[in-house]
């Protein structure tokens, strides 16, 4: 049995995080390359090796936006998304939300062509996959959980 470097059937494990600013808008990026290229999408990545996905959401968006989010809390009551796309990857995506203060940087060109604060009644198209394909528009907050803990705007 020959072993390969790259294990063909593996599940990642990805974060999405729902950033909302003091208008109550989302940050969607455009995004580039051959996975979900020319769709919309929300600051998120893998998680590392070891890392706690709280951490990942706020790393991942630090990464690809500049922007220091804050009180990163489980997306509930819809907080994760199992896809398997076209190219055979599959992933399980742990959905967060956020608040951010400023305003986004394109921090990976190559990744994403830019980042966009939208409404809930003027949401981008088209969405990125396990965005589009799941419950997730659904349950978009008008209030974010911060506002009722009194730790956001």
């Amino acid at each position: 049995m020959t072993m390969t470097s790259t294990p063909i059937n593996i599940v990642r494990v990805g974060v999405a995080v729902v950033v909302y600013n003091a208008r109550n808008e989302i940050l969607w990026g455009l995004r580039k390359g051959d996975h979900g290229g020319g769709t919309w999408s929300l600051p998120g990545g893998h998680v590392e090796y070891g890392e706690d996905p709280q951490t990942a959401s706020l790393r991942e968006t630090l990464e690809e936006t500049d922007l220091a989010i804050e009180y990163p809390e489980r997306y509930v009551p819809y907080a994760w998304t199992n896809t398997i796309f076209d190219s055979g990857k599959q992933y399980i995506t742990l959905y967060f939300t956020a608040f951010a203060i400023g305003e986004p940087k394109v921090m990976e060109p190559d990744k994403c062509e830019k980042w966009e604060w939208r409404s809930l009644q003027n949401l981008p198209s088209p969405l990125f996959e396990p965005i589009g394909a799941s419950e997730l528009l659904a349950n978009l907050e008008v209030d974010p959980p911060w506002r009722e803990s009194n730790l956001g705007p």
